[in-house]
């Protein structure tokens, strides 16, 4: 028999509570979880158990699951943010070792369990819950699963900040160019970004564990993947300030070399115009076929556009779509995808790919599997 239960709810976390009181509360939460299975008869949760001379569990749980006795062996931490995980794995498979003669599976608590961590926990097949309500607890013929909308509190520990607008510029540059250690002096320098700011982001990437120290002090991000992922999830494109809809009667075949020519007068005026989103896709690599044209430009690079594709500002139908960002420093970040032809990078292509549509996020993982993860590979 496999239980599954899926259920999103909404708490808020007023104030981070002591390991003690995580502990206690986790008996509670404990009974809450498993209260609903009809096949699980009995259960006996104690806390801080004695496994030897030296070692105490902060809970057991003894289980009868359909005539089937296992313990589950528990592990209560104060602060979980996703660098300390390991080391609560670590330790909760030690205490489990020391039960013998019986099926013993490990479980995490904490007041908050963030998505990140949750990740890391999955992929060292140990369960966890929380005192928000998120819970993934798999064993025996058990799987309970619950996903809780934590407050803003909580969700600012370490990893909101991560995304932001200045944030990005940092990640950007690091999940596009090698995957090599980046010093705190050339991501300030590249960036633009001042010592302070990158200290902070370079704290939550490791934090976070998207990232690890090199023996050099650099920083290295060996979870490209997983700090792609966790992204995608938040960004909207808050990049953009302002979005313009247009028309252009001129045919596809014209368009490249209008184009071109923008480009060209936009870098002799100092003026920011690139393409962005399916267009850019294209050339970096091509997925959708699309008869529109997408880009991000300033106020004067959307100037040069309306003249050289001579647009006309539409409601209803637009063949050509211009955004412009927040932070000029995009600009500063466009790649050479083809001559006289300039781009978003690959990153911020797949994000604006992923929250477009549906055939713009299948275009997304194309470009995800076909460029980003081969630079990652090769470097």
């Amino acid at each position: 028999m496999l239980f599954q239960q899926r259920l999103k709810v909404s708490l808020v976390v007023k104030n981070m509570k002591t390991e003690v009181e995580i502990i206690n509360e986790s008996k509670l939460a404990f009974e809450d979880i498993l209260g609903p299975l009809p096949f699980v008869n009995s259960s006996n949760f104690q806390i801080e158990v004695k496994l030897d001379n030296n070692r105490r569990a902060d809970f057991v749980a003894s289980l009868d699951v359909e005539g089937r006795k296992i313990k589950l062996i528990g592990e209560v931490k104060r602060n979980l943010q996703p660098r300390y995980v390991l080391d609560a794995v670590r330790q909760v498979k030690e205490y489990c070792s020391y039960i013998i003669g019986e099926p013993v599976y490990p479980v995490v608590v904490s007041e908050y369990i963030s998505p990140r961590s949750a990740e890391i926990l999955i992929n060292e097949n140990v369960s966890y819950f929380d005192l928000t309500g998120n819970c993934r607890l798999s064993f025996a013929n058990v799987y309970i699963e619950k996903e809780a909308k934590a407050s803003k509190v909580v969700e600012k520990r370490g990893i909101k900040s991560l995304f932001g607008l200045k944030s990005s510029r940092m990640l950007r540059l690091m999940l596009n160019g090698p995957m090599r250690p980046w010093h705190v002096k050339e991501l300030s320098k590249r960036t633009e970004l001042s010592f302070g700011q990158v200290s902070n982001i370079r704290r939550a990437l490791l934090d976070q564990k998207f990232a690890i120290e090199s023996e050099e002090g650099g920083i290295h991000i060996d979870q490209p993947g997983a700090l792609l992922e966790q992204w995608k999830w938040v960004y909207k494109k808050n990049v953009i300030n302002n979005q313009s809809s247009y028309y252009t009667l001129l045919p596809t075949e014209d368009r490249l070399d209008a184009v071109k020519s923008a480009m060209d007068e936009a870098n002799k005026q100092g003026a920011g115009i690139m393409l962005s989103g399916v267009s850019s896709a294209k050339w970096l690599a091509p997925f959708v076929k699309s008869s529109s044209e997408y880009f991000y430009a300033d106020k004067s690079g959307i100037e040069l556009l309306k003249k050289h594709l001579e647009l006309e500002a539409v409601a209803v139908g637009p063949n050509v779509i211009i955004d412009e960002p927040k932070d000029s420093f995009l600009f500063k970040e466009a790649i050479d995808c083809a001559p006289e032809l300039k781009c978003a990078n690959a990153v911020q292509t797949y994000l604006d790919l992923y929250v477009s549509g549906e055939r713009e996020k299948e275009a997304a993982e194309y470009l995800q599997s076909h460029l980003l993860r081969e630079q990652w590979k090769n470097n």
